[in-house]
């Protein structure tokens, strides 16, 4: 199927179902930002902490190269204390995905910088991949820049005749933003937003790139 406007609303559509991966991910998503919102506290920061770690488990980033197998709870807690409380992170919140300026893009490159640097610094190695996938369940508004999301470019790049970068970085956004933009992602209104909140844009990117490169 190619990458256009009936491929864009089969992948909305299938928001409908919050089962399995989507359901976990939303929970994920809202229960880390509503206890960064909240503060500080122990207990906040445990239970996004356990977010955390069940969402990059789920998607299979305790293997490989990152060397996150070794770390425990505590070294989520501090992830969180240290580095991803600090205000660049928090500001990808409020993004649009499918406006990204030159604003927006210093404002990933610092918190890409912030986390890269941070987990670096704590012994886990700050691939591409581990960092995307933690600022999309962050934030919601950052596609995670894992092997089928990079083969789902090369293929639209091949299709479209665009030439979006494989990297991970604010201009590499810019241009996926402006690509993007040309399609309709709207979620069908049949979603309760009162019970599941809209899935942001960045994550509907996330997925439909992913899927198309599998």
């Amino acid at each position: 199927m190619p990458f256009n406007n009936a491929y864009i609303i089969q992948v909305c559509a299938q928001e409908v179902d919050l089962a399995g991966s989507e359901y976990q991910f939303e929970i994920s998503l809202r229960s880390i930002q509503n206890r960064l919102n909240l503060g500080l506290g122990n207990d906040d920061v445990e239970l996004a902490a356990l977010h955390l770690g069940l969402f990059l488990a789920h998607w299979g980033m305790f293997r490989g190269s990152s060397r996150l197998m070794g770390k425990n709870l505590s070294f989520f807690e501090r992830l969180i204390r240290e580095c991803l409380f600090q205000r660049d992170i928090p500001a990808l919140c409020d993004i649009d995905f499918l406006n990204i300026g030159a604003g927006e893009a210093a404002s990933i490159d610092a918190a890409i910088n912030r986390l890269k640097t941070w987990i670096d610094g704590n012994g886990v190695t700050p691939t591409d991949t581990l960092v995307s996938k933690i600022l999309l369940v962050t934030s919601g508004n950052v596609p995670a820049y894992d092997r089928y999301f990079r083969q789902g470019l090369k293929r639209i790049n091949i299709q479209h005749h665009q030439n979006l970068p494989m990297t991970f970085s604010g201009n590499s956004l810019i241009a996926l933003s402006g690509f993007m933009s040309g399609f309709n992602w709207v979620i069908p209104a049949i979603i309760d937003p009162n019970v599941h909140p809209p899935i942001p844009t960045g994550r509907l990117v996330d997925k439909a790139v992913n899927f198309f490169g599998r």
